[in-house]
C-alpha cells in the first residue's frame, strides 16, 4: 500500500511518502502544498493523510482535487481539522478557513460543476473531549449534536475518511 502524508511536518507517518514545503520536516519530497500541484503522477498513491493541513490553505477546494488526482480509483484520503467551534481552530493565525462537518461533506455531493473531484464518506467522527458532550453526542447523534450544543459544549477535532469515486 502506497501513502502519502500530505504535510508531515515532523511527524511523518510510519512507511509513508511525507510531502511538506518545510525544511526542517520529515519530508521525503519538498513542495508548495498551496501551489495546487503535488510531484506525483496521477493515480499514485492508495491512501492520503491530511492531518491539520486543510485549513490552512487558501483554496481548500483545490487541495481536495489535487488529492483526488494522485489517489488511485478507491483510494481513500484521512482529513483532520479543528472543528470551528473549538478555540484551536480560531487560535492559529495560519488558519485561513474553519471547518464544521458539513463542509468536508461538500466533496461527497455531485457537484461537478464547482469541484474536480468526486467522494464518497467513509466515515466521520466529531471528537469531543468532555464527559459531557460524549454523552449528548451519543444520545442525539453527531450531526444533531453539532447543529444545536457544540456551540455550548465545542468539538474539538473532525476526523473525516473519504474514498475516490470516478467522475459522474
Amino acid at each position: 500500500m502506497r501513502i502519502l502524508d500530505l504535510g508531515c511536518g515532523p511527524n511523518k507517518a510510519a512507511g509513508a511518502i511525507g510531502l511538506d514545503h518545510h525544511p526542517a520536516s520529515d519530508a521525503d519530497v519538498l513542495a508548495n502544498i498551496e501551489g495546487g500541484y503535488f510531484p506525483f503522477a496521477d493515480n499514485s498513491f492508495d491512501r492520503v493523510i491530511c492531518s491539520h493541513v486543510i485549513e490552512h490553505m487558501r483554496y481548500p477546494v483545490g487541495l481536495m482535487e489535487e488529492i483526488w488526482r494522485v489517489l488511485k480509483a478507491g483510494g481513500t484520503v484521512q482529513i483532520k481539522t479543528p472543528h470551528y467551534t473549538h478555540w484551536t481552530s480560531w487560535g492559529d493565525p495560519t488558519h485561513y478557513h474553519h471547518f464544521g462537518s458539513h463542509a468536508l461533506r461538500q466533496f461527497t455531493y455531485q457537484s461537478t460543476v464547482y469541484y474536480k473531484c468526486n467522494y464518497s464518506m467513509v466515515s466521520m467522527d466529531l471528537r469531543c473531549h468532555t464527559i459531557t458532550a460524549k454523552a449528548m453526542k451519543a444520545l442525539f447523534g453527531q450531526e444533531r449534536y453539532e447543529r444545536s450544543f457544540a456551540k455550548f459544549f465545542p468539538i474539538s477535532e473532525i476526523i473525516a475518511e473519504l474514498r475516490k469515486e470516478p467522475m459522474p
